[in-house]
């Protein structure tokens, strides 16, 4: 914790000549310490007391703040001791409901852990205490007497609580002064084995285990001997006949001076099986080594995998690596170590480097792939965007081997060869190498075709329009979701959204009088300085609000340093977001934001904020701006909307993170195992739409291969979002897609079938390779989606499978309607030398006469 200058409290404690070195001070709640000059005047005199009392109601999580100056020595072991609260009735509050957050607590994932607390010479530490009250707790006084060691020094504190008043059925979360909110730090809210909605349950049968499309069997050393996709070319649903993933089975091999070992497997055991996940662990062993591999299928299609090998003497290798072949035809598309996502190359060679966060590679095709990561085993979670450096990927030694490890994408015997390898070593007998890696199996889930079409954005960039207006403004031009950005009036400050909740509610009910569905934006990856528990997270040292890298130069708040955040908290934070609020409420005011760690206990107190928005706003749902939380909180999220709020939704934006700062690394791989438990995406700022390729479209912003539907930022390009099934959103920089909207109101597209320009059956095929034709087909009406990649002006012509349409040639009208922002109406006499502009396109629509032809015909007869 830095420590600044001490200021009135030290020159008391210096003329008085203090005979302590340490001093114990119980604080107000809603008087947050943390350094010497944030202590009340009086300080010196309550260190010596040795009493706290104070009133609490029934229900409420009663937060006590004590503090600790060491003001003479250093202390590296901070300890507390609660006892019961006894009343003179002899009922008692249970010292189970005592919490320390400083000291211990639940992490992210569920699991106690305890923390070791030290105060260096001169520092302050403030232990931040819960007493969680119960509901039916008796009007009486209740005592106990708690002590607390520090540096071999103890403090005896009588605490006394008088319960009186009405029961608060929130602990008393409604008010922030309370603090009781803390306690969220240590929540462990859905953190279950339900699977949530629309996978199903991990089926396990012989050696194959099933989840939603796709199935995975093992080979007796318990690696995938075979991967199957049952998504249809759509990924709007499943089919019988499969597509395998795999050309043959994965391997990891250790090939030594005498040859590649030869494992033979003598343990298979299912280790947990519950609707969630299945877990298997096996055994094997070959002349030279033992091995072990541990996986684990979840119904999302994440596959883990920890492999440890023993060497039984001493052996020098020539190479450890994992070998995935991949069928042919599965091989397509890839991205990730470097390359944009795209066309797979027939070649690469890749190699480790700690200031790029690569170590992922997606391959496969729009309805079948396998991404897989290469991990540490002791790895923290590298930090995201443009704080990447701040915390880089941690190079894992097993696969890294000193630099002579890394990937090799080869052409060979009939395979797409990803191979993983780690280069020659020596192992001395009874060492042991650990080889982690994970992977997940494309597409995610079936796209929900019909909630994409009806699901229409206004989103304001934060506070530039009053948001009385934005009701009205939502339903003239036909949105029905609204999504309130921070910087707004009723959502202020960045994913701290429990400020302005008066008025959020009152904006969400007046929504919903009107039908319109409100979304928030809040997510995990930095934090409001006006946070309320903001200093007592920030005396969870560095667990919180992670410390700056030395070596990393980060513009502070975009070049103006937040005084505030300076004097109250110190120079050993990283900072993030700054907004000045230049219209509205809050005008003047500045938001200094402070970069967090997203696999931190606040994403405990996220997940419950979540649940508290969802249940007392009414929010029908979230707006991500990149995030720091992994797959396990964004799966926690995802369950406590569909619990408290079925049918909220949750939609995703990223920055392109392809450059220097950020790590080069694709974004699609970055947040993949976030995907399942998203409806929609939102992927633009820095992705060039007029720049980029349609494969590159098709892997990295669209999200089809991985079962969602997205929408453009900004203007985007309307005819080529249309070839993947993309609006603007109304709101948002750039023209209103209302006008588009309305024609797909008009051909009724929520009932077409999207034939994408990939898709086989699609019957729409141009004469030029630098345009792409996707088809929205109805039994009489199909719309056309054109797009030109060319740099210059093109004729292009359309070949159209007329049979495979059921239409008779001869009964066809086609037109080019007047869409306002997007197209004039072309006159168009045939589908032949259609032309085309540079990076634009056309919308056609075919409308077949079959039925008037026959009711003509019926009439003649």
């Amino acid at each position: 914790m830095v420590q600044k200058e001490n200021g009135l409290g030290d020159q008391q404690l210096i003329g008085q000549e203090a005979q302590a070195d340490l001093y114990w001070v119980a604080v107000e709640r809603d008087r947050p310490v943390l350094t010497l000059q944030d202590m009340p005047v009086d300080w010196m005199e309550r260190s010596g007391r040795k009493e706290f009392a104070a009133t609490a109601r029934p229900g409420e999580c009663y937060a006590l703040q004590l503090v600790l100056y060491a003001a003479r020595c250093s202390v590296d072991c901070v300890q507390a001791d609660f006892s019961d609260l006894v009343s003179g009735q002899g009922t008692r509050i249970d010292a189970s409901g005592v919490e320390c957050y400083a000291l211990e607590g639940r992490d992210a994932y569920g699991q106690p852990f305890k923390k070791t607390v030290a105060v260096g010479q001169g520092g302050v530490q403030s232990l931040w205490i819960g007493i969680t009250l119960p509901i039916d707790a008796s009007a009486d006084r209740y005592t106990g007497e708690w002590t607390f060691t520090a540096g071999g020094i103890s403090k005896r504190l009588t605490v006394t609580l008088t319960v009186a008043g009405e029961p608060l059925d929130d602990a008393g979360d409604s008010e922030m002064w309370r603090h009781s909110r803390l306690r969220w730090l240590n929540s462990d809210a859905a953190i279950d084995e339900e699977v949530t909605a629309p996978y199903t349950p991990v089926t396990w049968e012989g050696r194959t285990a099933g989840c939603l499309g796709r199935e995975m069997t093992l080979d007796e050393q318990g690696f995938p001997e075979s991967i199957v996709s049952r998504f249809n070319s759509a990924v709007d649903g499943l089919v019988e006949a499969g597509r395998p993933v795999l050309a043959e089975r994965i391997r990891l091999v250790v090939e030594s001076d005498d040859g590649e070992a030869v494992w033979i497997g003598n343990d298979f055991r299912i280790e947990r099986q519950t609707d969630s996940r299945v877990g298997w662990a096996a055994q094997s062993g070959s002349e030279l080594w033992e091995m072990s591999c541990r996986g684990e299928l979840e119904f999302d299609g994440f596959a883990r995998f920890e492999v440890t090998l023993k060497a039984k003497e001493d052996v020098r290798v020539r190479d450890i690596r994992l070998d995935i072949p991949f069928a042919p035809d599965i091989a397509r598309y890839g991205m990730g170590l470097g390359h944009k996502g795209g066309f797979l190359p027939e070649a690469f060679d890749w190699k480790w480097d700690a200031s790029k966060h690569q170590h992922a590679m997606w391959i496969g095709d729009v309805n079948a792939g396998l991404r897989c990561r290469l991990l540490d085993h002791e790895g923290r979670r590298p930090f995201v965007n443009i704080y990447y450096k701040h915390r880089p990927l941690t190079v894992p030694d097993s696969w890294h081997n000193q630099g002579k490890g890394g990937v090799r994408l080869l052409r060979q015997d009939g395979a797409v060869l990803f191979r993983a390898y780690s280069g020659d070593r020596t192992v001395g007998k009874g060492v042991e190498l650990r080889f982690h890696f994970d992977l997940m199996i494309t597409p995610l889930k079936p796209i929900d075709m019909s909630a994409h079409w009806s699901n229409r954005y206004y989103h304001r960039l934060e506070g530039k329009a009053l948001m009385n207006a934005w009701q009205e403004e939502a339903l003239a031009s036909g949105a029905n979701i609204i999504n309130v950005h921070h910087g707004a009036d009723a959502h202020p400050f960045i994913n701290y959204p429990f400020l302005e909740t008066e008025s959020l509610t009152r904006f969400v009910e007046e929504a919903h009088d009107k039908e319109l569905k409100v979304k928030l934006y809040y997510t995990v990856r930095e934090m409001s300085d006006h946070m309320i528990e903001l200093k007592a997270l920030r005396s969870l040292s560095d667990e919180v609000f992670p410390r700056p890298n030395p070596d990393v130069t980060t513009s502070l708040w975009q070049g103006d340093a937040a005084e505030w955040v300076r004097k109250h908290l110190g120079d050993d934070v990283i900072p993030a977001w700054k907004h000045e609020f230049k219209v509205g409420k809050h005008a003047g005011n500045i938001d200094a934001a402070i970069l967090t760690d997203g696999t931190s206990r606040l994403a405990n107190y996220y997940v419950e904020g979540l649940k508290w928005l969802t249940e007392h706003v009414g929010i029908d749902g979230i707006y991500i701006d990149d995030t720091a939380y992994d797959r396990f909180t964004m799966r926690r999220a995802r369950k406590v909307l569909d619990r408290a709020k079925p049918g909220s939704l949750i939609d995703f934006h990223t920055w392109n993170h392809m450059n220097e700062r950020a790590g080069f690394v694709n974004n699609a791989n970055l947040y993949m195992e976030l995907f399942p438990y998203l409806d929609s995406l939102w992927i633009g700022e820095g992705f060039k739409y007029n720049e980029v390729s349609p494969d590159y479209w098709l892997v990295e912003i669209s999200g089809i291969p991985f079962g969602l539907m997205g929408e453009m930022l900004g203007q985007g390009n309307p005819w080529r979002g249309m070839v993947f099934g993309m609006s603007n959103r109304l709101g948002w920089i750039g023209q209103s897609p209302e006008y588009l909207w309305k024609l797909w109101d008009q051909l009724g597209i929520a009932e077409a079938q999207m034939l994408g320009y990939w898709h086989p059956d699609n019957p729409v095929h141009p004469d030029r390779d630098d345009v792409a034709a996707t088809v929205y087909r109805k039994p009489e009406q199909m719309l056309i989606a054109l797009a030109s990649w060319a740099e210059e002006p093109v004729e292009c012509s359309l070949q159209i499978d007329w049979e495979q349409l059921g239409w008779s040639r001869e009964l066809v009208s086609f037109e080019a309607p007047a869409i306002q922002h997007i197209q004039e109406s072309l006159p168009l006499e045939s589908l032949q030398a259609i032309p085309l502009q540079p990076k634009q396109g056309l919308l056609i629509v075919l409308r077949s006469n079959r039925s008037n032809a026959n009711q003509q015909e019926e009439k003649r007869s």
